[in-house]
């Protein structure tokens, strides 16, 4: 359906809204909208801990807002709806828990007290944290039952942690057992001892990738592939190139990745060479293996809107990515959620639309070419927008791996020439 721009007076929106969702009778369908003068309950700026050498951030990219629901039953009714804050932990920061819990000698006191900072905010913020971004990207390399082996060792010290006393830890930074929250675990498990209390809780966590994130981290690892060759093999100005790439995800995927444009622009402008290493003599090999990982290192910022979309009986989950990779965080900072839509029947499926703080690329490409960016990207946007998206058809998981052989076979070719 058309819903119009995304800068549509918010209630004229609702207005549009109301009569799709009262003439089509739609119970399905549902969209997320983000307004300035509704504050988040949860986050009103970004956490950041640590230093130069080393930090950690949670990254906002609802931008210090809680999101309103508008589908039939919140037009219809009063409807009361449970939010969770969540921590969307990167497998890096799963990894410096798992040392802190176990007073690892590879973690420096400097770093230590960064993640003992971390650790306060998430009690202090009533956060919860997990390493279930840590499962899927572990589950989508390798198989379950070798990854289940050290997974039960980071969900042992994960679980160390949940079960801690909290007062105790905010006052001493020392990890003590809360008997009450421990028997909450153990009756759930039906274990007694940490260790197979991990086990069970790892054998939980650790399942076959959900499609629609394998789909997505694919799309992802395929426009990293093409955004590096637009730039190695095209003599264009940024805005020539952001515009081939948009044609590419039009033409390719009819999916527009809003996280992947934003990095784009800041490759083509010369940042974040090493996030697609793709040169050349470069070994392709090794080139494909470390663009997968970027790919997933970027799924972690599409994960807040997929959250908000999914079924969930515990509540809705706000999810804010945790991460140290600098290169997540400065496009974490320059991105936003501004709508989330989900049309039935892939009511699983969210179609977010992002915006962007285009203020550090016009200090690297000038004011006058960025704003021809800004201009040319809003109308690209609105014109898919004014379609009915939900109801086109997109790339099968089929076509994109034939795609992906494609695009490996010209970087392979680049690289050897």
């Amino acid at each position: 359906m058309n819903v119009g721009p995304v800068d549509l007076p918010i209630d004229e929106f609702v207005v549009n809204m109301r009569i799709y969702f009262g003439t089509t009778g739609d119970r399905k369908s549902k969209v997320w909208v983000f307004r300035e003068d509704v504050p988040s309950k949860f986050l009103s700026a970004p956490f950041c801990a640590g230093d130069d050498d080393f930090r950690v951030e949670l990254i906002d990219l609802f931008k210090g807002r809680h999101p309103l629901l508008i589908n039939h039953d919140s037009l219809t009714n009063e409807i009361h709806l449970g939010f969770r804050p969540t921590a969307i932990l990167d497998s890096n920061v799963v990894s410096y828990l798992h040392q802190y819990v176990r007073s690892d000698p590879a973690l420096p006191a400097s770093r230590r007290h960064t993640i003992r900072e971390l650790l306060q905010f998430f009690i202090k913020g009533h956060f919860d944290y997990n390493p279930f971004f840590y499962y899927i990207e572990g589950s989508s390399r390798q198989e379950q039952a070798s990854l289940l082996g050290y997974a039960s060792k980071f969900s042992e010290s994960i679980l160390r942690l949940h079960t801690m006393d909290n007062s105790h830890f905010l006052a001493t930074g020392e990890i003590k057992v809360d008997e009450a929250v421990l028997e909450l675990y153990t009756s759930e498990f039906g274990k007694g001892d940490f260790s197979e209390l991990a086990a069970e809780h790892a054998k939980a966590m650790v399942l076959p990738v959900p499609f629609e994130l394998q789909w997505r981290s694919k799309m992802s690892y395929a426009t990293l592939l093409k955004i590096a060759m637009i730039h190695r093999t095209c003599a264009r100005n940024v805005a020539r190139k952001h515009e081939e790439l948009r044609m590419f995800m039009e033409k390719k995927f009819n999916v527009a990745l809003g996280i992947e444009r934003m990095l784009a622009l800041e490759y083509f402008a010369g940042h974040f060479q090493n996030f697609i290493p793709i040169q050349k003599g470069a070994n392709p090999d090794r080139i494909f293996k470390r663009v997968r990982a970027a790919a997933w290192d970027l799924l972690l910022l599409d994960l807040p809107a997929y959250l908000l979309v999914i079924d969930n009986t515990d509540g809705i989950s706000l999810g804010f990515p945790c991460t140290s990779d600098r290169a997540l965080c400065s496009i974490g900072r320059v991105c936003s959620i501004e709508m989330v839509m989900a049309w039935a029947p892939r009511e699983d499926r969210p179609v977010p639309v992002m915006g962007y703080d285009f203020r550090a690329l016009e200090r690297d490409i000038g004011t006058d070419l960025a704003q021809r960016i800004r201009e040319s990207d809003q109308e690209w946007q609105e014109a898919r927008r004014r379609r009915d998206l939900h109801s086109e058809k997109h790339i099968s998981f089929e076509e994109l791996e034939a795609l992906i052989r494609d695009l490996e076979c010209e970087v392979t070719a680049y690289c050897e020439s």
